[in-house]
């Protein structure tokens, strides 16, 4: 990864027509990215794929998803179920607009994430001293 000239830290490729080919052409150009589905079910269609280098793939719940109900409870139980397999978590759900902030459907279905302890262990590592000296970038590429 320290060959790279840019890294995007937020990335669909499941959205992607063709993340195969996105992926194998980034890294031709010096370009790596974070990639997280929008759903727990896209993490294990998109890490098999992209193993390549450049890229990391995490798990994702995506705040949008949560409040149209297409990321159901069974969905959260599986993102939490595959957190212990991943270091990347890149949507957790979290949206405080209005326009998908209702009615505390996000807080409700998130619950469970609060009482993980792969997420206590995750923020604590985050928020060390030793990380809080390191852009994001830099603590994604010690990974």
């Amino acid at each position: 990864m320290s060959n790279l000239t840019y890294f995007d830290a937020h990335v669909h490729a499941n959205l992607m027509d063709f993340p195969l080919n996105v992926a194998r052409s980034s890294n031709d150009t010096g370009l790596g990215f974070f990639t997280c589905g929008v759903t727990p079910h896209d993490y294990l269609e998109l890490a098999p794929q992209l193993t390549q280098d450049n890229i990391r793939v995490g798990l994702g719940a995506h705040p949008w998803y949560i409040s149209d109900e297409r990321v159901t409870q069974k969905d959260i139980e599986l993102l939490l179920e595959l957190m212990e397999q991943t270091p990347y978590v890149g949507e957790i759900g979290l949206d405080f607009s209005s326009r998908y902030c209702v009615d505390g459907l996000q807080d409700c279905k998130l619950r469970p994430l609060q009482r993980s302890a792969h997420v206590q262990q995750s923020f604590h590592a985050t928020t060390s001293h030793e990380c809080s000296r390191c852009t994001p970038l830099e603590a994604l590429m010690r990974c």
